[in-house]
């Protein structure tokens, strides 16, 4: 008798061994998916290669995994959710706007964005 309890004593140690060292890897995988996932950037608003025919451009997008935003060399802010919106003046013809993050590893990503700018004729005005 003493011998099944032995064994049922030991078998439980084992389990709770066996838990343990699941729960632990489980959040270890958890807090490491920052450094697996790595850093996210979706630009939503314009397109890659746009033609406008205003001169301000808003451009929107989402972040994720990130610790800092740059928008053509400035610092810019993302909300909670990890949104962003910001907008540009544009110079008549070809523009490059730039888009680079950067996360708590120093790891970036960078994306720029072609815009053409073509204003509106001044024949086409109404005066």
């Amino acid at each position: 008798m003493t011998t099944l309890r032995h064994k049922t004593l030991a078998s439980i140690k084992w389990a709770t061994a066996i838990v343990a060292i699941i729960l632990i890897l489980g959040y270890g995988f958890y807090v490491m998916r920052d450094l697996l996932s790595g850093t996210e950037v979706v630009i939503n608003s314009p397109t890659k290669s746009s033609y406008v025919n205003e001169p301000l451009l808003e451009v929107s997008g989402q972040v994720g995994n990130i610790s800092w935003i740059l928008f053509n060399g400035g610092q810019i802010l993302a909300d909670e959710s990890g949104k962003f919106k910001q907008t540009v003046m544009l110079a008549p013809g070809y523009n490059e706007i730039e888009v680079r993050v950067v996360d708590k590893f120093n790891r970036e990503i960078e994306k720029v964005l072609r815009v053409v700018y073509e204003p509106k004729s001044l024949t086409a005005l109404n005066f």
